[in-house]
């Protein structure tokens, strides 16, 4: 089985975390998104889901799926049921994550293995992985993203940007620790280059 190594991508929402990940599954990366799987993990059918639908009430279901907004809304007002969630969900994706990185490396046909993991160090997983790429734009630019990308969405969507930045670590701290730092403010051909410098690091690399 190939070793490969583990590259975690993390930043602000809407920094351009899919990006990079897109730009790097081109060049023969594995790729995979701790919020993907979440969201495979909250179907009402699955003992995980089902254990959602008790500690958050019916009014998740929307048919014969979870209503992820709906889920979104009642856990940023309530930390508590936060806590509550996130104790059910990330040792799952925890697991998920890990099957995944076995899966790419028994195929033994990719370079690198990516996550894309947008609270890599709020949840102290960062040290699992080899190194860690932060993707940056300016807060204002970030929120204009997030706020287009949300567009037409119930007005109780309005306050996800600050209450979602708000879990995050200060920008500098994540920029300290992480190994690589792409700055995501510029035009999609300033991205490509960062993306091209630090993947040619990166496969120059050995695991840890």
């Amino acid at each position: 089985m190939l070793t490969l190594i583990k590259v975690a991508v993390t930043g602000l929402p809407a920094s351009g975390k899919s990006s990079v990940c897109q730009l790097l599954k081109e060049r023969g990366a594995f790729v995979v998104n701790a919020d993907e799987l979440a969201h495979s993990l909250l179907v009402p059918s699955t003992p995980i889901g089902r254990k959602v639908v008790e500690l958050l009430g019916p009014s998740v279901l929307q048919g014969e799926q979870l209503d992820r907004g709906e889920i979104a809304k009642l856990v940023f007002k309530e930390p508590i049921l936060l806590q509550k969630l996130e104790a059910l969900l990330h040792p799952a994706i925890w697991e998920l994550l890990q099957q995944a990185y076995r899966k790419a490396s028994a195929a033994g046909t990719y370079s690198l293995f990516v996550a894309e993991v947008p609270l890599l160090f709020e949840v102290g997983w960062d040290s699992w992985f080899d190194q860690v790429i932060a993707v940056f734009a300016t807060p204002e630019l970030c929120r204009q993203r997030f706020q287009a990308c949300h567009a037409g969405q119930e007005s109780g969507q309005e306050n996800l940007w600050n209450e979602r930045v708000s879990r995050l670590w200060p920008r500098e701290t994540i920029r300290q620790k992480a190994h690589f730092v792409i700055e995501n403010s510029g035009n999609w051909d300033h991205l490509k280059e960062q993306v091209a410098r630090v993947a040619q690091q990166l496969f120059q690399a050995k695991p840890i």
